[in-house]
């Protein structure tokens, strides 16, 4: 794999590259990706684990969920929330009964009893 290209404008507080495009804030890796090439519903993902790398062959779409396993199979989690197993309310956090949105894991057990 080639060395990452460090986008060296603009950067948010976790390290993404910032950049506008017509008037719109966007992440310099979904420019460099292609704006155009990006189905919705996907996110563009570092196989190099670099924020700021806008290297074209450092990048590859996938879910959100893809993101999360991506994040938990590196490392990256940060917070102690990663490490739980259970819910507050006990239900375990398996492939069945977790859905995870922007990043979070959420109990399909405590959503269906909260409808």
């Amino acid at each position: 794999m080639n060395a990452c290209i460090e986008w060296q404008g603009a950067r948010n507080a976790a390290g993404y590259g910032k950049t506008k495009v017509d008037g719109v804030d966007q992440y310099a890796h979904r420019v460099a990706y292609g704006l155009d090439r990006i189905p919705a519903g996907l996110l563009v993902l570092h196989h190099c684990d670099n924020p700021p790398c806008v290297n074209r062959g450092h990048l590859f779409l996938g879910t959100y969920q893809d993101n999360y396993d991506d994040m938990i199979a590196k490392g990256r989690w940060l917070s102690g929330n990663a490490t739980k197993t259970h819910c507050p309310r006990g239900h375990e956090y398996n492939e069945e009964n977790t859905r995870v949105y922007a990043g979070r894991r959420f109990c399909r057990a405590c959503d269906n009893a909260r409808s």
